[in-house]
């Protein structure tokens, strides 16, 4: 999935419409204008979206202060906010301090566990630039249960992670630049510094890494001479800087677990941020450029919306090799209203699995919604998901047949499959009329190529022709 992104501390004109035109793997939104957001979520189905809750220093301190009780206060906040019932993922506390107390941390793990209850996903652990507790040098870190790693887990459970800020100055490289001993592998300690602590971090406790603001920024105060201050605008130009955005995105997508690289920011109305827009001048059509071409780190066929990364999860993914795969399972949500997002929190939350169940959904629009590769072994046929793939169409089809831009994706998604196989219907393995009654009337429709057109008016005067035959027997 794409990684690059977009902070929005404000709206503005023809953002809404830039978000549609450029696509960006995620957004961040501090600004709460459910109206934009919602407009955006239309025109880029496939973006991810992070909300904010902005407070003062004073106020943040206050909620840590308070630990467990500060936690549920933030939490109360939080679901008051206009964008708390559309956007999935929230973060808790901002850039806490360069030294996080057990008071911080017991607040953590409390609004954790209240975001899982809620069936939203926690991203902990907002620390400013040259952060990162739980390293080996941090006064926290404990071999045995750093509370650092505790709240990683927590985080991660709820189907977030963890998210910093990485920043230098006056060029994203300059550490390296500075000193030669300090590696890109390795990690600097400015920017690429999320390397040196998941080195140091147990397997488990490795949740997925959000860089929710980077860029260039002299506030960060490290021991070489920085002539001026202020943002990028400061330093260089705009061709140069998203050079430099480009050179960090690629470094951490060379790491699998980090999920967004958000620049800090696209636009704010405060002067205070002016150095560090993106949205004045060439940069926001070399940045929407950017957003545009980068490829999703996998072959995401065309049209196909990834959700992947995106849906709710509450554990590791199991996997096969594809050669154990034979059979693709058909399934309907037997509803004509619930979403593809409404499937995945009721199958964690309600159902107590890890994940949603279907590697496929197919909107009633025809939308496709890729939930899981085809090697994952889900949860959508018992005793039969080790070998089998699920595509599940939004729908009661005891009472319909799919719809014709449904019939249409499906057979796209089938072409994708990418091992030989046959088909089946959740009901021939199951005590179920699951994916509806109607399927034998349709299922071959589903490997034939090109349009099919439906005949509903003849359909309409076969179900009018059952319903007279039945009621000549009941007469009888």
């Amino acid at each position: 999935m794409k990684i690059s992104g977009l902070h929005i501390n404000d709206w503005t004109d023809g953002l809404v419409e830039y978000i549609g035109e450029t696509k960006p793997g995620w957004v961040k939104v501090l600004e709460q204008n459910r109206g934009n957001v919602e407009r955006a979520m239309v025109l880029s189905p496939g973006t991810n979206w992070i909300g904010r809750m902005h407070r003062s220093i004073d106020a943040q301190k206050d909620y840590i202060k308070r630990q467990e009780n500060g936690a549920e206060r933030f939490f109360r906040d939080l679901t008051s906010q206009s964008l708390w019932p559309i956007v999935d993922t929230w973060e808790g506390i901002n850039e806490p301090g360069p030294h996080p107390t057990v008071e911080y941390y017991r607040f953590e793990m409390r609004l954790a566990q209240l975001m899982a209850d809620a069936g939203k996903k926690y991203l902990a652990q907002g620390c400013s630039v040259g952060t990162w507790s739980g390293s080996e040098s941090d006064p926290m870190h404990d071999d045995k249960s750093s509370w650092v790693h505790e709240v990683a887990r927590a985080a991660k459970a709820t189907g977030g992670g963890v998210h910093r800020h990485e920043y230098s100055a006056p060029h994203m490289r300059s550490e390296f630049v500075w000193n030669p001993a300090i590696t890109e592998r390795a990690g600097g300690f400015f920017t690429l510094r999320y390397r040196r602590a998941y080195a140091v971090m147990p397997e488990d406790a490795r949740a997925p890494l959000y860089i929710t603001e980077c860029g260039i920024d002299s506030g960060i105060s490290p021991p070489w001479n920085i002539p001026v201050q202020g943002g990028w605008r400061s330093f260089t130009t705009a061709e140069d800087y998203v050079e430099q955005l480009k050179w960090y995105i690629g470094c951490c997508k060379e790491d699998g677990y980090v999920r967004a690289v958000i620049p800090f920011c696209t636009f704010a109305r405060d002067s205070t941020w002016y150095t560090y827009s993106m949205w004045d001048g060439n940069i926001r059509e070399l940045w929407g450029e950017v957003l545009s071409e980068e490829e999703d780190g996998s072959d995401v066929p065309s049209g196909w919306v990834d959700l992947r990364e995106s849906l709710l999860t509450t554990g590791e993914f199991i996997t096969h090799p594809q050669s154990d795969f034979d059979e693709v399972i058909i399934h309907h949500s037997a509803d004509e209203v619930n979403d593809v997002w409404d499937i995945a929190n009721h199958h964690v939350a309600n159902n107590g699995w890890w994940e949603i169940g279907y590697h496929v959904v197919i909107g009633i629009d025809g939308t496709i919604y890729w939930c899981h590769n085809f090697n994952v072994q889900a949860a959508h046929c018992k005793y039969q998901n080790e070998h089998t793939v699920g595509v599940c169409f939004i729908g009661n089809l005891n009472e319909r047949w799919p719809t014709e831009a449904q019939l249409r994706s499906a057979r796209d998604v089938l072409a994708h499959i990418p091992f030989d196989f046959t088909i089946k219907g959740h009901r021939d393995y199951r005590p179920t009329d699951c994916p509806g009654t109607t399927f034998d009337e349709w299922r071959h429709l589903l490997l034939e190529g090109g349009e099919t057109p439906i005949d509903w008016e003849g359909r309409a005067r076969e179900a009018e022709d059952k319903l007279e035959r039945i009621g000549d027997i009941v007469a009888e």
